[in-house]
């Protein structure tokens, strides 16, 4: 090393290391997207239900269609062991607004860093995986088992949940939901086997929408079943199919701490 640049070095090394050191903050859930699952005592959800049940009666399809509004209260924490909290969800129901609210049941969710939990029914599905980034795929019913069957009304719909693979589509997107204007909104699509080709015997599309510091703001699931033997690919599924439902929630109000 020459006399020039050995002096360059001193130089550097001594300017450097006077250098004041700053860190900066690391906001956790801004990093993973936990803030699109909040979970506290006193949070509660206001939702306006609308579904068509497709009951095969006598060769004749029924739609029952159904419209209600149910609301989530987070009441109650329990622990799952490892550190991480469950939280006891219980569910109420009315048929109108002026109507009381009667108890439908009670769910648990939790999320840790890797992903939110929701166990509806004691089918346990993985909501979201963390760190929320676009194209993120995972197994969001690998907990529920496999060959799961669906009881909807007086029909059962078999391995429902089979080869769901969930992916998001889209992230922080403004959005307008229910009547409200939400500035961060991310999109989970749960499966939609209509996106290949036109789906032969079963129609399954569900997509979820979760805002930031809100929670669930949006679902729609259409899980169909034709039992023809030989269906008809030129009539649209919705007027050939049997047996199943159309699920759509709105967000209409809530309370996040």
């Amino acid at each position: 090393m020459n006399k020039i640049a050995f002096l360059f070095f001193i130089s550097f090394t001594l300017f450097t290391s006077c250098q004041k050191q700053t860190f900066k903050n690391i906001d956790v859930e801004e990093v993973l997207g936990t803030d699109y699952f909040p979970l506290h005592i006193g949070d509660w959800w206001v939702y306006q239900v609308d579904s068509i049940i497709y009951d095969l009666e006598k060769n004749k399809v029924l739609h029952d269609t159904i419209h209600t509004t149910v609301k989530l209260i987070i009441t109650d924490t329990f622990s799952l062991g490892d550190d991480i909290h469950a939280f006891k969800v219980e569910r109420f129901q009315r048929a109108f607004d002026s109507a009381p609210w009667k108890a439908l049941d009670s769910w648990w969710a939790a999320k840790d860093e890797v992903g939110a939990w929701s166990n509806e029914g004691n089918l346990l599905f993985q909501k979201l995986t963390f760190p929320v980034k676009i194209g993120r795929r995972w197994e969001g019913n690998a907990h529920i088992g496999e060959h799961v069957s669906l009881m909807v009304h007086e029909d059962i719909l078999e391995q429902v949940f089979d080869g769901w693979t969930y992916r998001y589509v889209a992230l922080i997107q403004p959005e307008k939901i229910g009547g409200v204007s939400y500035d961060d909104v991310i999109t989970v699509r749960e499966v939609d086997n209509t996106l290949d080709a036109p789906p032969s015997f079963d129609y399954q599309k569900a997509y979820s929408k979760y805002a930031k510091g809100v929670g669930l703001v949006y679902k729609k699931w259409i899980l169909l079943h034709d039992i023809d033997t030989s269906p008809d690919p030129s009539i649209p599924f919705a007027d050939r199919a049997e047996e199943g439902f159309f699920l759509e929630q709105t967000l209409l109000e809530y309370h996040v701490q």
